[in-house]
């Protein structure tokens, strides 16, 4: 019974979508500027091809995909990110005109093949950096200032710590430390301060209590997005653990975004372009038993020398995390390959290629 109902439920949704198909008419494009998506199957990245598809917005383009049935449902499924495409204004759906002075983003320019780069070492083409929460910028969070009048000289960590999800990582030829690794030894040597309720965040915040590891787990609260940059801002470092099945994970973008200095794997560091610097813009550990000496480096760093590192890693933002930088880099890189985190998609090219090279 539960399969029929599921059944009877996808189609519905199914027929929902042809119908909303058959009404659709496109409006007039008004932008000088727009971008062609011609992707056989945007499924494949998922939440990067929206906030691909989202920095294109902001950079004053419009945007054209295929008038087809299969690109019209792909772009309207209400439970993944790639459909917050189909809310957006200045997306049209309809085949690409004669007189179309756009260019095109296709699968012969496009590649989820990202972590290729370590095997190939091949420097063409252009990396698209991870991005902050696709809801960030659907609901225009990314860049809302954000005034913190003291920081807190400590580390914050937040997300999800499901174990048996994101140790999924250790079984990969990418050789990150996996974030039930870094949680688990900063609870065994009593680093960690558990916040379990958002009363005592904002307590521990604006009390006189520092150089302390503060974890915010998923499974305990969720911090409303709208707060998420403005308590990251609160604190000096941000422990940036690697994501469910690649080594990246949004929150580290959003940290950077507000001047928070990641302490970071040198793995993880250095996959990054360019790749971040130790003291620099990041405080880099190369172990588990070098974690908990780097953040007692952190927490005794000067005064001067943080604030540096805090204008480094604003710089390196600005540089080449934001929509503008991505936008101008995909510009002038548009005549090479173009490549796009595809999470699962993009590790599972990597093993297949380790696993050939070894063969």
């Amino acid at each position: 019974m539960k399969h029929l109902l599921n059944f009877i439920k996808k189609a519905l949704t199914i027929l929902q979508h042809f119908f909303k198909y058959l009404a659709y008419k496109p409006k007039t494009i008004q932008k000088k500027k727009h971008v062609y998506f011609n992707l056989s199957n945007p499924r494949i990245y998922n939440r990067y091809a929206y906030t691909l598809a989202k920095f294109f917005l902001l950079e004053d383009y419009d945007i054209i995909f295929p008038k087809t049935f299969k690109q019209f449902r792909y772009l309207h499924q209400k439970e993944t990110y790639l459909g917050l495409v189909s809310k957006e204004e200045g997306v049209f759906f309809r085949n690409r005109m004669k007189h179309d002075a756009c260019f095109e983003i296709n699968d012969n320019n496009l590649s989820g093949d990202y972590f290729s780069f370590l095997i190939e070492k091949n420097s063409d083409g252009y990396y698209i950096p991870i991005a902050q929460h696709p809801l960030m910028y659907a609901d225009n969070l990314w860049n809302l200032e954000v005034k913190i009048s003291k920081k807190k000289n400590s580390v914050f960590m937040i997300g999800n710590f499901n174990e048996e999800g994101y140790k999924r990582i250790e079984n990969t030829s990418l050789n990150v430390i996996s974030r039930p690794q870094i949680y688990n030894h900063l609870k065994q040597t009593k680093t960690l301060t558990a916040i379990n309720t958002k009363a005592q965040l904002d307590q521990f915040i604006d009390s006189t209590q520092d150089h302390k590891c503060i974890l915010v787990k998923r499974q305990d609260f969720s911090i409303a997005m709208k707060n998420i940059r403005p308590t990251l801002a609160s604190f000096n470092f941000f422990m940036a653990c690697p994501g469910f099945i690649m080594p990246y994970a949004h929150n580290i973008v959003e940290a950077m975004s507000v001047g928070a200095i990641p302490i970071i794997q040198d793995v993880y560091a250095e996959l990054f372009f360019p790749a971040l610097q130790n003291t620099i813009n990041a405080i880099i550990f190369t172990s588990l038993s070098d974690l908990s000496e780097k953040i007692e480096l952190a927490y005794n760093l000067d005064s001067n020398t943080l604030e540096q590192m805090q204008a480094h890693v604003t710089n390196y933002y600005n540089t080449y995390l934001t929509p503008k930088a991505v936008i101008n880099a995909i510009e002038k890189n548009k005549n090479n390959t173009i490549f796009l985190l595809a999470e699962e998609h993009s590790v599972s090219l990597f093993e297949a290629q380790k696993k050939h090279l070894q063969h």
